[in-house]
């Protein structure tokens, strides 16, 4: 394993673990801090948003681990 697939698995670890409290915030139904807030950085965005920002870091982070296992 080299150095790169170490650093593509680190980052996929990231989006993985970035999935989980955005993804249970939002699909409890609450407000939680996303990108996409307003303001950016300070704001609580809405459920819905929260769920499929969880999601799609869910999806980047199986597309790295599923390309690297390869």
């Amino acid at each position: 394993m080299n150095a790169l697939e170490l650093i593509a698995y680190f980052v996929a670890g990231l989006f993985l673990a970035n999935s989980v409290p955005h993804f249970t915030n939002g699909v409890s139904g609450r407000r939680f801090q996303s990108p996409f807030a307003s303001p950016p950085g300070v704001g609580e965005s809405r459920p819905l948003v929260n769920v499929l920002w969880g999601l799609f870091n869910f999806a980047v982070g199986y597309v790295l681990v599923n390309t690297i296992g390869s």
